[in-house]
Parts: structure tokens; C-alpha cells; sequence
């Protein structure tokens, strides 16, 4: 039985299935350290927030459509982004200048792996949307 760097146990080639020392024994445990684990670099990898990419997107007052009662703009985001969902998506206000980096509570909704649509009340109202 091989163990990790973080303490995960690797059955190898000859070890007995079960009994004390077992790889039915070792999953076992497995399991429960991935369960307990929080990436503080003693029981998992340590994780910073740079190791979460960010990308944005500019959502520019000029180009609000006329949506039914509000107006919706079609953005393209970038293909390295894999989800985009209420979690990993923030939208700020750009302008107007009263209003600049306030975080703004729009809705969206998903298209295609690389189109959303965006929706807003305001046409005037400029936004970045910040994708992690």
C-alpha cells in the first residue's frame, strides 16, 4: 500500500482485497478523507483565490435590445469558461457614474457553451459580467 503526499492510500499490484491493511480497507478511507477534506494544503491541495480563473465581459448601454417590458443584450463568453450558473456569475454597473461599481442583480440565461442572453430594466445602465 502506497500512501500520498496529502495521506490518500493507493492500493498496489499484490495487495489483499480485505482484511486489515486491505484496498477495500484503504477506498474506505479514501472516501472519508475526500469527504472531510478543505484544500489547506495539509489534507488536500491548498487552493488561493488565483487559482480560479476570471474572465469578463463588457455590457455596453448602446447595445440594450427592446426584450417584451425590458431590453436584453446577446453576449458572447469566452469557451475557457465551463459554467456559467447564479454561483459563478457577477454583474457590476459601469455607468451611469452614480452608480459605478455597484453590484447589479440581473438575469440570464444560458444559449449555447459560448452565448447568453442578458436582461436588464434600465437601456442607459452599462454592466461588466465577471465570470469564475
Amino acid at each position: 500500500m502506497e500512501t500520498t503526499p496529502y495521506g490518500y492510500r493507493v492500493p498496489e499490484t499484490g495487495d489483499a482485497a480485505k482484511g486489515i491493511g486491505g484496498w477495500y480497507e484503504a477506498i474506505e478511507f479514501d472516501i472519508e478523507r475526500l469527504d472531510q477534506h478543505n484544500h489547506d494544503g495539509t489534507n488536500s491541495r491548498q487552493l488561493s483565490s488565483s487559482a480560479i480563473p476570471t474572465s469578463a465581459v463588457v455590457i455596453p448601454a448602446a447595445d440594450w435590445v427592446v426584450d417584451g417590458v425590458g431590453y436584453k443584450q446577446t453576449l458572447t463568453t469566452p469557451a475557457a469558461v465551463p459554467e456559467i450558473n447564479d454561483v459563478s456569475v457577477r454583474f457590476y454597473q459601469t455607468a451611469p457614474v452614480a452608480e459605478v461599481g455597484k453590484n447589479a442583480q440581473l438575469s440570464f440565461t444560458r444559449l449555447t457553451a459560448t452565448t447568453v442572453d442578458v436582461f436588464c430594466s434600465d437601456n442607459t445602465a452599462a454592466f461588466v459580467m465577471v465570470l469564475r
